[in-house]
């Protein structure tokens, strides 16, 4: 029994997806240099960029380790459903980019690579593409991209805006332990962990959890949450430990001072 209630696709082509675009400021070029680069088999750009965006995050996979999870025969093309459940199936933490291309850009400043949709065709007749952005170059117009080919790929700024637009802007992020997204809110971070935990378990999400507090010390959701997550994990001592420490640093927060004495009279655990 749960200590508290905290939180409460389309194919085609190698994906399957569900005006002129406004050309972005100029600014400092930017290149990724730490993302893997796999050729992808006809129709696996899915597998193919997932295992990129995996790898970035620390994760040694090719696309064929990924493709029986991802591929669909018999829509030659990847869900994206299935890249966000395969990405919490290795445990990482996806996170769906919304915004425009400064958003994006804010992620390859961070030193983020972001993974795209785009159309490739035409409206109303699509061919649906994923491929990795891993650098921008304002001088020159183009945006870097690991597309599949055996050579990263310079495509034009515009003619990029336009396919992801075509494909409504998707993107993902694959975060590691320790990344936050920018500009991310504390609940909407760890409803994403809490996603992760549901499919994957405690221990998993734990990280996450670390990380949401580290980042937002003065968030109470954030400890609840930790605390939560070592309490699933039949850790009861370390989520005592952690309501301990938000009330130490000054959080006043009902349900944290609820939960603690939920937890020692629950658990046993000493008064400390």
């Amino acid at each position: 029994m749960a200590m508290w209630a905290l939180l409460a696709g389309l194919l085609g082509g190698c994906a399957v997806a569900p005006p002129s675009p406004n050309m972005p400021a100029a600014g400092t070029p930017i290149t990724l240099h730490n993302v893997p680069l796999h050729p992808q088999r006809s129709d696996h750009c899915g597998p193919a960029a997932l295992a990129m965006m995996l790898g970035w995050s620390g994760l040694s996979l090719s696309p064929d380790d990924l493709a029986a999870d991802l591929f669909i025969p018999q829509r030659a093309g990847t869900l994206q459903t299935e890249l966000i459940a395969q990405t919490r199936a290795r445990a990482r933490l996806p996170w769906r980019l919304s915004g425009g291309f400064e958003t994006l850009l804010g992620e390859l400043r961070a030193g983020r690579p972001v993974l795209v949709m785009q159309n490739l065709a035409l409206p109303w007749w699509p061919r649906w593409h994923y491929a990795v952005v891993v650098g921008y170059r304002p001088a020159r117009a183009t945006v870097i991209l690991h597309g599949g080919g055996e050579h990263p790929q310079a495509m034009p700024l515009r003619r990029f805006l336009r396919s992801w637009e075509r494909a409504e802007h998707w993107a993902m992020l694959t975060l590691p332990p320790g990344q936050v997204p920018t500009g991310a809110e504390a609940l909407a971070y760890l409803r994403a962990a809490y996603a992760l935990e549901t499919t994957q378990g405690a221990a998993n999400a734990l990280p996450y959890y670390h990380t949401a507090r580290r980042h937002w010390p003065y968030s109470a959701e954030a400890h609840l949450s930790l605390a939560n997550a070592w309490h699933q994990a039949g850790d009861s001592k370390r989520a005592i430990a952690v309501l301990q420490d938000a009330l130490a640093g000054g959080l006043r927060d009902a349900r944290i001072e609820h939960n603690l004495r939920w937890l020692r009279q629950h658990d046993g655990a000493g008064q400390g």
